[in-house]
């Protein structure tokens, strides 16, 4: 799972905003609006797109887990049969009397 997604992607807006910011000379308070405001949109996006890479990685380990279920069954599956197949010789042959040798 995905952690701190949101937080890195408003992190890395509010630098760059920052940054542009300072090179383009905005007064502080014009700034600081800004800044609030692209926080906020990018905090709301990072929760999005969080939310959907969680699905994600929820729905592949679903399918593994179900791969690796399908996977033990057919070997029990196989150690199945082959128990079958080992009585099923054993039952054919009957153990020889003493009498019956000579």
């Amino acid at each position: 799972m995905v952690r701190n997604l949101r937080i890195i992607i408003m992190l890395i807006a509010g630098i760059i905003v920052c940054i542009l910011g300072l090179m383009n000379r905005y007064d502080i308070k014009t700034l600081t609006i800004t800044m609030i405001i692209v926080l906020a949109i990018f905090f709301i996006l990072g929760s999005i797109i969080q939310k959907i890479i969680n699905r994600l990685y929820a729905q592949v380990d679903k399918r593994e887990k179900e791969k690796k279920l399908n996977e033990l069954n057919k070997n029990l599956e196989e150690i199945d049969n082959k128990d079958d197949d080992n009585e099923e010789i054993e039952d054919d042959n009957e153990p020889v009397e003493d009498d019956k040798i000579d």
